[in-house]
C-alpha cells in the first residue's frame, strides 16, 4: 500500500479509465483522487480510454511519455474485463510502477 505521506511529491500517478460496455459516463472517483492528490503536491493525469479510445501500442507509449510512479485503473463492472487486461498487459512494460486497480467491482468482488 502506498501512503500519500511518504510518496515524494514529485512522484506522477496516472490514472486509467477502461473503455466498457457503459462508456459515456464521466468517472467521478478518478477525479476526486486526481483533485486530492494535486491538492497535496502531486502530479496526476487521467487517460479516459472509455471516451477516446486508444491502442494497445498508443496507451504503452503514453504512459512511458509520461513515466508515472503509480499507475492506476477503475475498475467498474462495466469494464472489469477491461481492465483486468490492462493491467496485466500493462504490468511487464512498466515493473518498477506500482500498479493499483480500485473501484466498486475490485470492492464487491476482488478475485
Amino acid at each position: 500500500m502506498i501512503s500519500v505521506s511518504s510518496a515524494p511529491k514529485t512522484s506522477k500517478v496516472l490514472f486509467i479509465n477502461p473503455a466498457g460496455w457503459v462508456n459515456d459516463n464521466v468517472n467521478l472517483g478518478l477525479a476526486y483522487l486526481s483533485a486530492s492528490l494535486k491538492k497535496a503536491g502531486f502530479q496526476t493525469i487521467t487517460l479516459d480510454i472509455s471516451r477516446y479510445p486508444a491502442s494497445d501500442q498508443k496507451l504503452v507509449e503514453m504512459i512511458r511519455d509520461y513515466a508515472p510512479a503509480v499507475i492506476g485503473i477503475s475498475v467498474k463492472t462495466s469494464t472489469s474485463i477491461e481492465g483486468g487486461r490492462l493491467a496485466t498487459m500493462l504490468a511487464p512494460f512498466f515493473p518498477r510502477a506500482t500498479l493499483i486497480a480500485g473501484g466498486p467491482h475490485v470492492t464487491i468482488a476482488p478475485q
